[in-house]
């Protein structure tokens, strides 16, 4: 979702969105807050979004902690997907016209 970011810009909501999608295992509410760098405050307001929204699951419980992971089964999830993909479509064909100028030009 790196290309999300570039394109919907650094909000806390794709900054968190783009983390949980890169990240290869589930993961708790504080190493999001690590790896995101969003404050403690804007993570928990756009947090309660993400749940209303349905965007994460509860995988299990670590100690005290609750771990999440993005739920692929979403549909806003899904429809991120299929934006992120054609982002990164139209970002290569852009590069190899690139490619092909310069190497004309």
């Amino acid at each position: 979702m790196g290309e999300l970011i570039e394109f919907l810009g650094e909000s806390t909501l794709t900054r968190i969105l783009n983390f949980l999608k890169e990240i290869p295992n589930d993961t708790s509410k504080e190493e999001i807050i690590k790896g995101t760098g969003v404050s403690r405050n804007s993570f928990f307001k756009t947090w309660k979004k993400i749940e209303e929204h349905e965007l994460v699951k509860e995988t299990r419980k670590v100690g005290k902690s609750t771990m999440f992971v993005l739920d692929e089964n979403s549909d806003i999830v899904k429809k991120l997907s299929e934006l992120e993909y054609v982002l990164v479509k139209d970002s290569s064909t852009i590069d190899k016209e690139e490619e092909m100028v310069s190497y004309v030009g």
